[in-house]
């Protein structure tokens, strides 16, 4: 459920694309570790 919270929190904030979800359909600690830092940076 936590990937698809992740999924979907990352849609609302909009700098995610999902053709990156459907490049790597399997949650991979990169992946996460990107999508937390991706917020860090737009809030600045």
């Amino acid at each position: 459920m936590i990937e698809a919270d992740a999924y979907e929190r990352c849609l609302e904030w909009g700098w995610v694309k999902v053709a990156e979800f459907r490049v790597e359909p399997p949650f991979s600690d990169a992946l996460m570790l990107r999508l937390s830092d991706g917020p860090a940076e737009t809030h600045g």
